[in-house]
């Protein structure tokens, strides 16, 4: 492309005093811009606010406030491709949700133990909490009688989704892209307690490992085992186990380990059920996290990024790279790349100042 042939880009774009041409090195740093915003926004943005929603605002919760379970559609949905569900006990009713610091901890794990790359797609995530109001069962063996009412629920709901679909193809919702694991039928993690020993340090900051480490949960085996690849057994973290303190689990298999302990206890045993059990899911793009392709075609989602920023920069050769947002921001980031300086840089927002 000659330079008389290249787009140019008006000098208010960026509140330049020259205007600029978009030659091919700058083109190439504009889609790789372009490329990491995909990424960004699946990941950083819609992915991070969903599941923040569904942990922290008791009505996207599944709500457990009667012996049997009588869940709504849109909240079933919440155990698929999860590995295990929580549930949080009314703890003498001090609390009606779990504590923010909790899930950071949850979330902070997740992305680590995965080395920043967990495999988010259609909700899957390490949990699914589920709110236990005082009228909801109380007793240990009677949450886990609850989960497993749960489970079949659910199980039930996407047969029925695989039977509409194959009748009327289109529903978003079918067992090409959700499963009920078997992990989560075999092990629920119960919150009951409240840890206060971890102090704030000397810059008023709450260290979410620290608080991983003291912050205990108990670990139930339900009895439902019959899909995994092998049997689980808790033997050899018996000896990280805190004191039960509780008096209703005679007859049961469970132990009171630090969330630390049981989040990679159960991490661990889904890695070891994906390789045994290989998923169809893998390489699936969930389309409702891709950016939407502006400024047309709402509902043609690219489900790559590399494609996605082509059709950006395609937009922008036609209508103008100030008019087609994605192209403008990638520019003025490419630019300030050029710069060494880093201030553009896309960053999610942290949940709260107060963790490190």
């Amino acid at each position: 492309m000659s330079l008389a042939n290249r787009p140019p880009v008006h000098e208010s774009l960026l509140d330049l005093n020259v205007s600029l041409v978009i030659d091919d090195e700058l083109r190439r740093e504009i889609r790789y811009q372009l490329e990491e915003y995909w990424k960004f926004e699946r990941r950083d943005l819609t992915f991070r606010r969903n599941t923040k929603l569904s942990w922290l605002d008791s009505g996207y919760m599944i709500t457990l406030d009667q012996a049997t379970p009588d869940p709504n559609h849109a909240q079933l949905r919440r155990l698929y491709n999860k590995a295990t569900a929580l549930y949080i006990a009314p703890l003498g009713q001090k609390y009606v949700s779990l504590p923010y610091i909790v899930f950071g901890c949850i979330y902070k794990d997740w992305f680590l133990h995965y080395n920043n790359e967990p495999d988010f797609e259609f909700g899957r995530f390490f949990a699914t909490p589920v709110h236990v109001t005082s009228n909801g069962p109380q007793a240990a063996a009677e949450i886990v009688q609850a989960h497993k009412i749960l489970c079949d629920q659910a199980s039930k709901f996407l047969e029925e989704q695989d039977r509409a679909q194959s009748l009327s193809p289109g529903s978003q919702l079918t067992s090409k892209t959700h499963k009920l694991l078997p992990l989560v039928r075999a092990v629920i993690l119960i919150y009951d307690e409240e840890d206060e020993s971890i102090e704030e340090d000397e810059n008023g900051c709450v260290s979410l490992d620290e608080y991983s480490q003291v912050q205990s949960v108990l670990m139930i085996r339900t009895g439902d085992e019959a899909h995994l690849s092998a049997p689980i057994t808790f033997e050899h973290i018996k000896e990280q186990a805190f004191e039960l303190k509780r008096s209703d689990c005679q007859g049961m298999d469970v132990v009171r380990v630090s969330l630390a302990t049981a989040f990679q206890f159960i991490t661990t045993l889904q890695q070891k059920e994906d390789t045994a059990m290989p998923s169809i899911m893998i390489n699936m793009i969930d389309r409702s996290l891709c950016p939407a392709d502006y400024p047309v075609d709402y509902q043609d989602l690219s489900l790559s990024a590399d494609v996605w920023a082509e059709k950006m920069l395609q937009h922008a050769d036609k209508l103008g790279f100030e008019t087609v947002f994605p192209v403008k921001d990638a520019l003025v980031r490419a630019l300030a790349a050029r710069r060494g300086d880093d201030s553009q840089k896309l960053r999610s927002i942290h949940f709260t100042q107060y963790w490190k």
